[in-house]
């Protein structure tokens, strides 16, 4: 069950093997946005492949895990930044040397 549809239906795409997305719970705006952002990222070209976890705690986003190259961190981080309430943005994705 994808833990943003509360009645496991809706028009949400799955989420690929690779991309997690965590509000604080409790917080429906938070959840919110890390919808908003987890959905940006699938629909980027430029991010490509890896392992990414979207998490929001007080209207900053969190991002953590392994992308394929500094282009893809860079474009995680500008689309995080593009959504409307985001206060913050930390970028913690690894890339290769």
């Amino acid at each position: 069950m994808d833990p943003y549809r509360p009645d496991g239906e809706g028009d949400w795409p799955e989420y690929p093997q690779g991309l997690q997305s965590e509000g604080v719970l409790g917080d429906p705006v938070d959840e919110m946005l890390a919808r908003r952002v987890a959905h940006r990222f699938l629909a980027d070209p430029a991010i490509g492949s890896g392992h990414v976890v979207v998490a929001v705690q007080n209207r900053v986003v969190i991002l953590e895990g392994r992308l394929d190259s500094r282009r893809a961190r860079d474009a995680a981080g500008q689309q995080a930044w593009a959504i409307p309430g985001v206060f913050d943005v930390s970028n913690r994705l690894l890339v290769p040397d």
